[in-house]
């Protein structure tokens, strides 16, 4: 499988920044059966044709959720309904332009470890991917991208506000800190709205089909 949407249509569970002999600055794609893959270009350039191949405008993406966790840099990014980027701190660069930050999906992640001091993330293929976040800021990240997923448009009911609901407590089996429950909060109240706006968009089609 060489062609690089072949790749992607098998499912991205990880995006991993790497130095390859020969190719230089390069990009290992984990598939979602744990398959690994490397390509020679940029992890930059490999995101962006994975945004093309889905037809998804990054910037713009990026400018809307990070409105609603309020951040400029590091914003999850959302694919498709099985597949939302959270940015991860993976490596320490070479050279400033080459990036430090991998792309984990959300939707892949079993669990979290904590090996000294940083975080891990456990995927469900049963391959670990090794962070230089601490385990706060790891879970914080985590959280924010379950805040991006309660609010994309395409929700039409609650029941995939109950999905992200059942991942959080899944994943977050850990004693709460301040900021935990602070962003655990405003996750609750943005959930709600999500929902109550999907039961709205559900009403109205009912009415619809019931006046036709």
């Amino acid at each position: 499988m060489e062609n690089i949407t072949e790749i992607f249509e098998a499912g991205i569970s990880c995006l991993v920044p790497v130095y390859q002999p020969g190719d230089g600055n390069a990009t290992k794609l984990i598939t979602d059966q744990g398959i690994c893959y490397f390509d020679k270009r940029a992890i930059k350039t490999v995101v962006r044709l994975l945004c093309k191949h889905y037809t998804i405008h990054m910037e713009s993406c990026r400018e809307k959720y990070g409105t609603i966790i309020h951040r400029q840099l590091g914003v999850p990014l959302p694919i498709h309904s099985q597949l939302l980027l959270i940015p991860v701190k993976m490596r320490k660069p070479m050279f400033g332009k080459d990036g430090a930050y991998g792309y984990v999906n959300l939707y892949s992640i079993k669990n979290l470890e904590e090996k000294d001091g940083y975080g891990w993330i456990s995927l469900h293929s049963g391959i670990k991917i090794p962070s230089l976040h601490k385990m706060q800021t790891l879970r914080q990240q985590i959280n924010q991208a379950k805040l991006v997923a309660g609010n994309i448009p395409t929700v039409q009911s609650g029941e995939a506000v109950r999905e992200t609901l059942d991942i959080f407590y899944e994943t977050c089996e850990h004693p709460a800190t301040k900021a935990d429950i602070a962003i655990l909060k405003r996750e609750i109240l943005e959930l709600k709205r999500v929902l109550k706006r999907g039961t709205l968009a559900y009403n109205n089609e009912r009415i619809k089909m019931n006046n036709e």
